[in-house]
């Protein structure tokens, strides 16, 4: 997995934050019902972040025009995700200050630094564990 896509209640601010810390960014879009950047994985570690603000925060562009209706009894949502870094204590701060909190996303050591490795998904019917591209999906209580 190279791309974590956070959903953020300010973007301005999330942006700033990302600033403060030096945090480049490499592609930005805004179109009447998105607004995103996405922050440099060298300065991030582990991953592409994606900063998103949809409008309204319910709406999803990259889903596509129906995908609510794609996902409609479906009944699983995300819960949280592990990024494998080298210094995940140093990559965790990070995260934190520019996301203002974790939002579910959890670290773990790796010296060949993977990315993505676990999307914890959660909802009314648990699925077997499984892998797709390198990326293993769980279910969580």
């Amino acid at each position: 997995g190279y791309m974590i896509m956070v959903q953020v209640p300010d973007l301005d601010a999330a942006r700033s934050r990302a600033s403060a810390a030096a945090v480049r960014e490499v592609f930005e879009v805004a179109v009447p019902d998105m607004a995103e950047v996405h922050l440099h994985p060298g300065d991030m570690r582990g991953a592409i972040v994606s900063l998103s603000a949809p409008v309204p925060a319910e709406s999803w562009r990259w889903g596509g025009p129906d995908w609510v209706q794609r996902g409609a009894g479906v009944g699983l949502s995300v819960a949280g995700a592990t990024v494998s870094v080298v210094d995940p204590s140093t990559v965790s701060a990070r995260w934190e200050t520019i996301l203002d909190g974790l939002a579910g996303i959890s670290f773990v050591a790796d010296p060949s630094e993977r990315g993505l490795v676990e999307v914890r998904l959660t909802g009314d019917s648990p699925l077997a564990p499984f892998e797709v591209a390198g990326v293993r999906f769980t279910s969580v209580g």
